[in-house]
């Protein structure tokens, strides 16, 4: 089986290398990241997985737009930003929703606070999709993430089911698992 994976925030691929381990080599990732120092690193990753990883110099987010992103100098926090400063540069944005025609199997989100955003941009992917698709979001960004994003899943699909993982004992570790039964 070869599955289809949306990882929104690539950052460097530490991600897709791990789904590539667990599912040996049989999935497809698309990888999403706007930081060019990270996604020239995925650009370079994407040639070991055989076409199998494709790096996407773009952000995910509710529509498609251009959004004013914020590069930080150690290249893990940047952003979507609204001041204007030297390290920051415009992006091209567009939708799970528009981007997507073929069915998705996992959607991981680790995107810097901009997770329900993105998620308002899978509405009809999440709403539509009976099959068994699987996310995880990262839900402690932003202060009502932990509570914001479980509710956000829930109206999109209220066949949403829904679990809370906490992964280490700092607080940037907390993680929305959802699962769409099928």
């Amino acid at each position: 089986m070869n599955d289809v994976i949306i990882d929104g925030g690539g950052y460097t691929g530490d991600s897709c290398q791990k789904f590539f381990e667990y599912l040996d080599s049989k999935a497809k990732i698309f990888s999403f990241e706007c930081d060019l120092s990270n996604y020239t690193i995925l650009e370079s990753l994407s040639i070991k997985y055989n076409g199998n990883l494709i790096p996407v110099f773009k952000a995910l987010w509710s529509n498609k737009t251009n959004l004013l992103f914020a590069i930080n100098s150690n290249h893990y926090e940047s952003r979507v930003s609204v001041t204007d400063s030297s390290n920051n540069r415009f992006v091209e944005a567009v939708t799970i929703d528009d981007f997507f025609s073929h069915p998705i199997d996992f959607i991981k989100l680790d995107v810097e606070g901009a997770e329900t955003d993105v998620l308002s941009g899978a509405k009809q992917i999440i709403a539509e999709n009976n099959s068994g698709l699987r996310l995880a979001i990262s839900a402690y960004h932003l202060t009502n993430d932990l509570w914001g994003i479980p509710l956000k899943l829930k109206q999109q699909n209220k066949g949403m089911k829904i679990y809370m993982g906490h992964h280490s004992q700092k607080f940037m570790a907390s993680v929305c698992y959802a699962k769409l039964p099928g």
